[in-house]
């Protein structure tokens, strides 16, 4: 198993360098979200140094963001998730520090974590902590929800999932068939691939089916708080 952190940099390294430096979290790769200004430069150099110390074995990148752009953040980390996991999913371990960084930062940071099976975690400052209070225990870690890697997802998930959310009311699998439509194969077989989806969907928590009280043949489908946030994440995702 190999783990992957993400970070911010800002203007102090000490809570970077912390959590993977004994800190009881292990660390083979660290991507560094930079942007160029002179303080976070002078953050990324002393990093760089500790980590050369300490252990030089130790990979890190550096990956450019707007500090200002929500999604250039989410964009990034979409990315290295990609990059990380394309040869075998199972093998690597995302963590996100989120430790430093604008409101911006962190916000999006925290959301990336939804769609990429990242554990997010807060190194509290050496400083403010007890004396004999061991490093491990300054490292918090964070759950947060987990919902579908959207680049996994398939096209007409993604059209089902947009559809059901914008509606803002139950939908049948009538309506969602009619997406679809003209179809090659037949009414059966779109309605088989439409149960198809709509079970990986419910099975991810992105949509509910209900019966219908007027009629019991007919079920309802309705975006969950997940589904609906990640509908409107996905422009900008697939952007």
């Amino acid at each position: 198993m190999r783990h992957v952190h993400i970070c911010s940099l800002g203007f102090h390294h000490e809570p970077i360098l912390e959590p993977i430096m004994g800190g009881g979290i292990p660390c083979e790769k660290l991507y560094l979200l930079w942007n160029d200004d002179a303080k976070i430069n002078d953050t990324l150099n002393r990093v760089k140094e500790g980590i050369s110390k300490a252990n030089g074995k130790m990979a890190v990148e550096i990956k450019e963001i707007d500090p200002f752009d929500y999604y250039s953040v989410i964009k990034a980390v979409k990315e290295i998730s990609i990059e990380e996991k394309k040869d075998n999913e199972k093998d690597v371990k995302l963590y996100i520090n989120i430790t430093v960084g604008t409101g911006i930062i962190v916000g999006a940071l925290c959301a990336s974590s939804y769609f990429t099976d990242a554990q997010v975690y807060y190194n509290i400052d050496s400083k403010i902590a007890k004396a004999d209070t061991p490093t491990s225990e300054l490292i918090k870690l964070i759950d947060t929800p987990k919902i579908p890697d959207a680049e996994r997802m398939d096209k007409k998930q993604k059209k089902i999932m947009r559809y059901v959310a914008d509606q803002k009311k139950p939908v049948s699998k009538k309506s969602v068939m009619e997406l679809f439509k003209p179809y090659k194969g037949s009414d059966k077989a779109l309605a088989s691939l439409i149960t198809h989806h709509l079970k990986i969907l419910k099975r991810s928590g992105l949509i509910e089916i209900s019966d219908n009280d007027r009629n019991r043949r007919e079920r309802e489908i309705v975006a969950t708080d997940l589904g609906t946030m990640l509908a409107l994440w996905l422009p900008k995702l697939d952007g």
